[in-house]
């Protein structure tokens, strides 16, 4: 079990389950949202996660033609967990909120096309330029967890 909360430390959620995928996203999205060159981003049941001690605020707004529900502290705003409404079972978790930082590793850059240019992706994953088949990317998942 993992524990991940927001910067003023009321809000936490332990994660219990085992991630479908982690990766590293530069669509402008996530840049926005995040005010950051790309976000870390882990894949999850949504049932995995629970609430340890705190009081979460719901955003919600449209986000290409679904409702993006973004679950976050009401004290001090840090997103701690995203889930489309078209998809409520999986969740996903923005890498930087754990507690814990040891017990994964992405497995791609994707939506490269929008990275910064200061940015040198050297680090021997794939890169993807776009969004790739989910299929794709946690068959990679897998295949580097075997």
């Amino acid at each position: 079990m993992y524990e991940f909360g927001c910067h003023c430390k009321q809000l936490t959620y332990c994660y219990s389950g085992q991630p479908e995928c982690c990766y590293i996203c530069h669509c402008t999205d996530c840049q926005r949202a995040s005010g950051a060159a790309f976000t870390s981003n882990i894949i999850v049941d949504t049932a995995d996660i629970s609430l340890v001690s705190g009081s979460a605020a719901e955003l919600c707004y449209s986000h290409n033609n679904d409702q993006l529900h973004v679950c976050c502290c009401q004290s001090c705003g840090t997103d701690l967990y995203l889930y489309f409404e078209s998809r409520p079972a999986t969740a996903t978790i923005l890498t930087g909120t754990f507690f814990q930082q040891h017990w994964f590793s992405p497995i791609a850059h994707i939506w490269t096309q929008s990275s910064v240019p200061w940015l040198k992706l050297d680090d021997g994953l794939p890169c993807f330029e776009k969004q790739p088949a989910w299929e794709d990317l946690t068959a990679l998942w897998k295949s580097q967890k075997a």
